[in-house]
């Protein structure tokens, strides 16, 4: 399963017909707020959580050590508005960080890579 964690609807749109070519097997689901990524997470195995970091907070921080810690296997893909966000972001525990406004072909590559196919 792909879970994408964000509150704007023209990012869940966009992301569900990019995921949806690239990864068809997976399972997509949507949450719109960090607080229930975790939950999930304890649900059902996760391949990969695509974070809105909109706004870009310490609980965005924490939530990457939460997320390995209760799903190790759990890739994680932020997404910042901002050069400075992006920056911000650049921790030792993220895995890619990539701004929203990068091309579709881009992120389509890294997801790919985040999930070992292609």
């Amino acid at each position: 399963m792909i879970l994408v964690a964000t509150r704007s609807i023209s990012l869940q749109e966009g992301l569900l017909a990019l995921l949806a070519a690239i990864t068809p097997s997976h399972t997509i689901e949507f949450v719109a707020d960090t607080v229930e990524v975790l939950p999930k997470l304890t649900e059902s195995p996760v391949d990969l959580v695509v974070l809105d970091a909109d706004p870009f907070d310490d609980s965005t921080r924490l939530l990457r050590g939460q997320i390995q810690r209760v799903s190790p296997t759990t890739r994680l893909l932020i997404l910042t508005d901002t050069v400075q966000q992006r920056y911000d972001a650049t921790w030792p525990e993220a895995e890619v960080v990539l701004l929203k406004g990068a091309c579709a072909a881009d992120i389509a590559t890294t997801i790919e890579q985040l999930l070992g196919i292609g």
